[in-house]
């Protein structure tokens, strides 16, 4: 009798228990599966969704190939840039544009409306400069670029120039040689350049400075010692200070 009742005793405890089970998992709330985010063929949660018409297609082939040419556009610039930077405006190239270690001659230069004055300050020569005019030009000579007083300097000397002006703003340059200086009145300004080869070198005045601004030509001549030194004993007879 009493394991018969012992054993309805278990079977009601069993029965109270599944029905508190089944109580606590009715009680909880129901998760339902998110196939949008859980679909691993669908990232629409990161990127558009995939394109379902023509026209969508087109936009998003338009969309990368544009975005391929600004990226190559993007980075031959920077890559300009730097090959800029590093090749052409470094400060070695500056510094050594503006200092030299020794001067073998110096010239003074100074700008007019419209033609230049040349002085060899240690060899007391002094003399003008004016384009030649066609009827002058001879063999050798190239119009609006030769001049009737060129100067001469020595090959592989270091040349100081000294550059002012008497009237309004001028600028010497000399492009095979790097050379490029205002010519300002009251002031000084000072440049230097070394040729390595003989030979005949032409500027212009590179600052407007008038009506004839364009027929203010630099003729140099690069020679040997022996050229230069047989030149400036017969300019310091002709044109000595």
């Amino acid at each position: 009798m009493f394991k018969f009742f012992k054993f309805f005793l278990l079977l009601a405890l069993i029965s109270n228990l599944e029905l508190k089970a089944e109580n606590v998992t009715q009680d909880q709330p129901k998760v339902v599966e998110n196939k949008f985010l859980t679909e691993g063929k669908n990232d629409a949660a990161l990127f558009f969704q995939k394109p379902q018409s023509g026209i969508m297609h087109e936009i998003v082939k338009t969309h990368n190939i544009i975005m391929i040419v600004m990226s190559v556009i993007f980075v031959l610039c920077c890559a300009l840039l730097l090959f800029l930077v590093f090749a052409f405006y470094n400060v070695k190239t500056l510094h050594h544009e503006e200092i030299q270690n020794h001067t073998d001659l110096t010239i003074k230069v100074i700008g007019h409306q419209w033609y230049w004055t040349y002085e060899y300050t240690e060899d007391k020569i002094k003399f003008d400069s004016y384009m030649k005019k066609d009827e002058d030009l001879i063999d050798g000579d190239k119009r609006l670029l030769s001049v009737d007083n060129a100067i001469y300097v020595p090959v592989g000397k270091n040349i100081k120039i000294l550059v002012t002006a008497d009237d309004v703003i001028h600028s010497w340059a000399l492009p095979a040689f790097g050379v490029k200086k205002d010519a300002v009145p009251g002031r000084i300004n000072e440049t230097w350049f070394r040729a390595d080869e003989e030979g005949v070198f032409y500027g212009q005045c590179s600052e407007l400075c008038g009506i004839l601004h364009g027929f203010m030509p630099i003729e140099i001549r690069v020679v040997s010692d022996e050229k230069f030194a047989e030149w400036k004993k017969d300019a310091q007879s002709k044109f000595a200070i």
